[in-house]
Parts: C-alpha cells; structure tokens; sequence
C-alpha cells in the first residue's frame, strides 16, 4: 500500500499597517496577518508586535515590506 504523503502548508506573513511618530519616522509598533494553507484548507490571524527605537533609525521612505516582514519574524 502506497504511502499518504502529508498536506505541506504554506505560510504567507505580510504587513497590515505600520505606527510611526511623523517626527522622526520610527516605526514603534508593525499590525500583520498571517495566512496557511495546506491545499484544503486555509487559516489566517492578525497580530500587532512593538519595537525599541533602535541605535541606527532607517528612514521611514526607505522601508520595505520585505524588511518589516523580517523584522516581524
């Protein structure tokens, strides 16, 4: 008999919403979702995570969803 192989779920994170203060454009707080899908079904949740300003402030104009998903991770 064959072996089943297990559904792979995938996961996708992506950037709902950023807060920053409009002085100095430090993002303090980032709100994302969350999706899974295993091919049959899917689940999504939404959360919101804070930062500490950090040492080296990235200017907001030169954010990238690519690296606030990183630093959601």
């Amino acid at each position: 008999m064959p072996k089943q192989s297990k559904p792979v779920t995938t996961f996708t994170l992506a950037v709902a919403n950023l807060e920053r203060e409009t002085a100095d454009g430090f993002v303090f707080t980032a709100h994302y979702t969350v999706a899974a899908n295993d091919g049959t079904y899917t689940s999504s949740a939404y959360g919101s995570i804070g930062f500490q300003r950090p040492d080296n402030l990235i200017p907001f104009a030169d954010l990238t969803a690519e690296l606030v998903v990183g630093w959601v991770k």
